[in-house]
């Protein structure tokens, strides 16, 4: 069994930046190779038309070749070390980028047999702090505690006790009413219906892949700690933010359901910094539960089928995992720092994917956010340069790239 590869090497950069290649059913690209080395790709498009196309080359990270694994991307980019400052005290990112039907939530996602990035990290911190978590239910002092902690003006719970509310809601529910959105993938590839799962329809977590383990990767955790984790899950679709764990208003009556739209502003408890306010933070006593939670939050999320991708994401999607942690035996405040993975919407063409009506104003929205994001880093990059060397950030930016035939 080979070594997993060797994480990045700390540098001064503001970002981190990979690049994942999505292998092509023609076979290996002859314009595109990889620098020996793997942290530069050189790009020679072939002529049309008799014209000469210039030779590029681009800079990364890390490069990840066609045939590397999940397990792979997960060393590779770093994320046991992102995991580690989370569990630390320090917030982490990871973001993937690419067009549509590159393979960003393959990635993030997983498959059938294999887990994604959020699974493996989710098994690997579960594992590290399970020794040390605070049992925590509805009603007791610690889930007052950890309400009361946070600063983003969260709906506080139980991952079990929402689980519990989910079936009870779809038991009630009207069985002819239409459904709040189309057919939505889950994480597995089969469709369901986006009326919203029942707790008996969600897979049972050992049905689940298992692979890759990770079992080998342990964290370094506070032994005078205790600790708590919340699993949260939104979206951003035509600019709008939408909590992806919150029951959309009037789910059992007549007519398809509305969900309310969340603020991305200050709160009383951080002034200074703007946060996504009012979601749903669910308290996982388990990876068990986290996975039934992800499972439940991916029925909500909004995907279509363009001419570029059967199951194209139509939103951004943001995953956030929450790690709590006070000195053990203590009814003090609780200390957090926060995990986010992101799965960006893919950027299109509409001549390509053959959109039109609603699938092509999402495709608007997706392809200015990104245009702005592209600008709010290159903005963020230009002044760390001005102003000389800063703290590393633990941001981690993915390309998963398709070559196009």
């Amino acid at each position: 069994m080979d070594p997993p590869p060797a994480p990045p090497r700390p540098s001064s950069a503001l970002f981190d930046v990979f690049l994942r290649l999505r292998p092509s059913p023609a076979g290996p690209a002859r314009f595109l190779s990889v620098d020996e080395g793997a942290t530069h790709i050189t790009v020679q498009p072939p002529s049309h038309d008799h014209r000469r196309r210039a030779v590029e080359r681009f800079a990364f990270t890390r490069v990840f070749a066609d045939d590397a694994q999940q397990a792979d991307v997960f060393h590779g980019t770093g994320l046991p070390a992102l995991l580690t400052g989370v569990v630390g005290g320090r917030d982490g990112l990871l973001a993937t980028l690419g067009v549509t039907g590159s393979g960003k939530s393959h990635t993030v996602l997983g498959t059938r047999s294999q887990r994604g990035l959020i699974q493996m990290a989710l098994a690997v911190l579960f594992r590290a702090c399970d020794a040390r978590m605070v049992p925590v239910v509805v009603g007791a002092p610690a889930l007052a505690s950890l309400a009361q902690a946070d600063p983003t003006d969260a709906h506080l719970t139980t991952a079990d006790a929402w689980l519990d509310r989910l079936t009870q809601a779809q038991a009630h529910a009207q069985p002819d009413r239409p459904a709040s959105r189309a057919m939505t993938p889950t994480a597995d590839g089969s469709r369901v219906s986006a009326a919203g799962p029942a707790r008996a329809q969600l897979p049972r977590p050992s049905t689940l892949p298992q692979t890759p383990a990770l079992a080998d990767l342990a964290l370094v955790t506070d032994p005078a700690a205790e600790y708590a984790i919340a699993v949260s899950m939104y979206e951003v679709y035509n600019d709008r933010i939408f909590d992806l764990l919150a029951a959309p208003q009037g789910r059992g009556k007549p007519g398809p359901p509305k969900r309310r739209a969340l603020l991305f502003k200050s709160t009383e408890q951080s002034p200074d910094r703007k946060r996504v306010a009012g979601l749903t933070k669910l308290i996982c006593a388990s990876f068990d539960e986290a996975m039934m939670v992800l499972e439940a939050g991916l029925f909500e999320r909004k995907v279509a089928g363009t001419g570029s991708n059967a199951a194209s994401s139509r939103s951004h999607g943001f995953f956030c995992v929450d790690v709590m942690q006070r000195p053990k035996g203590h009814t003090g405040p609780w200390s957090a720092s926060t995990l986010t993975i992101v799965d960006l919407a893919g950027s299109e063409r509409a001549r390509n994917a053959k959109t039109a009506g609603e699938t092509l104003a999402e495709a608007g929205k997706i392809n200015e956010s990104l245009m702005y994001l592209g600008q709010c880093m290159q903005m963020q990059s230009d002044n760390q340069a001005a102003g000389g060397a800063k703290v590393r950030s633990t941001t981690r930016l993915l390309l998963p790239f398709h070559v196009l035939d």
